[in-house]
C-alpha cells in the first residue's frame, strides 16, 4: 500500500517534473508550471527528496577517464559515445548528444531541491512544524550542494586559490525560475557548496541506517571534509572529518567477510553514511558484467597478499583478466556515496599535511588493521610527514577505487606537482593526458552552449 501511495504521488508531481525537458534544457531554465500541480506539503517534499532514481545517482565519467581501468577495444566499441570519448579524452566528448545525463541528472537534483526550498519558504516556520521544516530544508540543501559539487568535478576546473585567477565554475540555480542562469566563478561555485552544506549540517539529525539514501548530519560533515580536501583547505577538512567520525567511526573488519564471493558487501554496509551510485548507464564499470573493463595492473599488483581488499574488490574472469566485483554498496553499480573509510583517510591525510604525524599514523593504522588478515597485520611505522603522506595516498587509492573520487584526486594532486601523465593504448592508437591539461575539465554539452550562449570550457 505504501508503494502504491508513493507512485500515485509521483504521478501527481510528474507534470512539474516533466517541465525539465519541456522547458528544455536540463536545469538552466526549468520551472514547474503554475498551471500544474506543485508540491505544497511536507509529504510532497519528502517524495521528491526520496526519488532515489534521481537524487542518489552520480556520473561515472570521472572514473572512466581516470587511471584505474583499461578497456578492451571490442568492449570500448560497444559503449555509448560519451563514455567512449571520455575514455580517450577526446576534445568533443558528447558530440551531437542532447540531454546529456551527466549534466541533466545533477540539475534535476538541483531542481527537486529548489522546489522543496521554495515550497518551504511558502509554508513558513511555526511552532508546530519547526523541527520537520528545518530537517527537510537541511536535506534539500545537502542534495543541492552534492549535485553542485559533482558538476564542478567534471565541468569546472580544479579549485585554485592563487590570487588573480578568475575561472568559470558552473551555473548556480538557487530558485525555481525560467530564467537562464549564467556560469558563476569557480570561487562562487565552491562558496555556495560550502554555504549550503554548513547550513545543512546545522539542521540535519543523526544518521540512521534505515535512511541511508537520505542526508544526515554525519553525511553533511563527511561531504564538507571531502569538499575542503579537494580545495586544499586541510585545517577545515580535518575539522569536518573529525566531526563526522565523532558521530560514526564504524569500520568493517574485512577478516570477518566472505571475500572470495562475488558480492562481498551484500546487504547493509555499516560504513555507508549516505548512499549513491553511478548511473545504471555507466556500462564501462559495472561490476561483474563489464568483463571488457580490466583493472589496471599497477593498481591490482600494489595490494599486498595479506591485504583483503584485493579479494574483496576484484576477481579474475575466465580469460584471467582482473575485473570488478559487485560494488561497495552491494550492487553491480559502483558506490559513489559517503562512507567512514573515506572520511578516516581524509582525516589521516589532513593530519599528515599539517605535520600531525602521530594522529595521521593512528588513523591510517586504524583503517589498515581492519583490512588486513589479522594474523599477518603489523602496525605501520613512519615518522617523516611526507613519507607518511605518500603511504596515506597509496592506501587512499587502494581503499577507494571506483568510488567517484579518483578523477578529483588526479586533478588536485597534479596541481600540487605529482606530474602523472595518463596513457591509453587502444586498437593501435595511443592517447595521453598530461598534468594540468584542459581536458581534465569536460566540455559543457553543445546543446546547452547553443541555448544559453555561455562560455565553453577550452579543450
Amino acid at each position: 500500500m505504501r508503494k502504491l501511495q508513493r507512485y500515485s504521488l509521483l504521478l501527481i508531481l510528474c507534470p512539474a517534473c516533466l517541465l525539465l525537458t519541456a522547458c528544455g534544457k536540463m536545469g538552466l531554465e526549468d520551472n514547474p508550471s503554475t498551471n500544474n500541480y506543485v508540491p505544497v506539503t511536507f509529504d510532497d517534499f519528502m517524495a521528491l527528496l526520496q526519488d532515489n532514481q534521481t537524487m542518489n545517482h552520480t556520473s561515472a565519467m570521472g572514473d572512466i577517464s581516470a587511471d584505474n581501468i583499461y578497456l578492451l577495444y571490442t568492449f570500448w566499441a560497444t559503449l555509448p559515445v560519451g563514455q567512449k570519448n571520455a575514455y580517450i579524452w577526446a576534445s568533443d566528448i558528447f558530440e551531437s548528444q542532447t540531454e546529456v545525463e551527466d549534466w541533466k541528472v545533477p540539475y534535476n537534483q538541483v531542481l527537486n531541491a529548489n522546489v522543496v526550498l521554495d515550497g518551504l519558504n511558502q509554508i513558513g516556520v511555526t511552532e508546530v512544524n519547526n523541527r520537520k521544516w528545518h530537517e527537510i530544508r537541511g536535506m534539500a540543501l545537502f542534495f543541492r550542494a552534492h549535485a553542485f559539487y559533482q558538476l564542478a568535478q567534471l565541468f569546472a576546473p580544479c579549485y585554485d586559490t592563487m590570487p588573480g585567477i578568475q575561472q568559470f565554475g558552473i551555473p548556480l540555480r538557487l530558485v525555481v525560475s525560467k530564467d537562464i542562469v549564467p556560469r558563476s566563478t569557480l570561487k562562487q561555485t565552491y562558496d555556495r557548496i560550502l554555504t549550503d552544506l554548513q547550513e545543512a549540517a546545522s539542521l540535519l539529525g543523526p544518521f540512521t541506517d534505515q535512511r541511508i539514501n537520505l542526508p544526515s548530519q554525519p553525511a553533511a560533515y563527511g561531504l564538507l571534509s571531502r569538499v575542503h580536501l579537494s580545495m586544499g583547505n586541510y585545517e577545515q577538512g580535518l575539522l569536518y572529518a573529525d566531526k563526522c567520525l565523532q558521530t560514526d567511526s564504524t569500520l568493517i573488519n574485512y577478516d570477518t567477510l566472505h571475500v572470495n564471493t562475488n558480492n562481498v558487501f551484500k546487504g547493509r554496509n555499516p560504513e555507508i553514511l549516505f548512499h549513491s551510485e553511478f548511473y545504471s548507464s555507466a556500462a564501462a564499470i559495472k561490476g561483474i558484467v563489464a568483463t571488457g573493463a580490466i583493472v589496471d595492473s599497477m593498481l591490482y599488483t600494489s595490494y599486498d597478499s595479506n591485504d583483503l581488499r584485493k579479494k574483496a574488490f576484484f576477481l579474475a574472469n575466465t580469460s584471467g583478466a582482473i575485473n570488478l566485483k559487485y560494488g561497495y554498496g552491494g550492487t553491480i553499480y559502483q558506490f559513489s556515496g559517503i562512507a567512514t573509510d573515506e572520511i578516516r583517510l581524509i582525516r589521516a591525510e589532513c593530519h599528515a599535511r599539517l605535520g600531525h604525524v602521530a594522529q595521521a599514523l593512528y588513523d591510517l593504522n586504524s583503517l589498515v588493521r581492519h583490512r588486513w588478515k589479522a594474523a599477518a597485520y603489523t602496525p605501520i611505522e613512519e615518522s617523516d610527514p611526507q613519507k607518511l603522506l605518500m603511504l596515506i595516498l597509496d592506501h587512499r587509492r587502494k581503499e577507494l577505487p571506483f568510488r567517484g573520487l579518483r578523477w578529483t584526486d588526479l586533478r588536485r594532486l597534479n596541481k600540487e606537482g605529482r606530474n602523472q601523465t595518463l596513457v591509453r593504448k587502444l586498437n593501435g592508437n595511443s592517447y595521453s593526458l598530461e598534468p594540468g591539461n584542459n581536458r581534465y575539465t569536460l566540455p559543457i554539452p553543445n546543446d546547452i552552449i547553443g541555448m544559453t550562449g555561455m562560455w565553453q570550457n577550452p579543450r
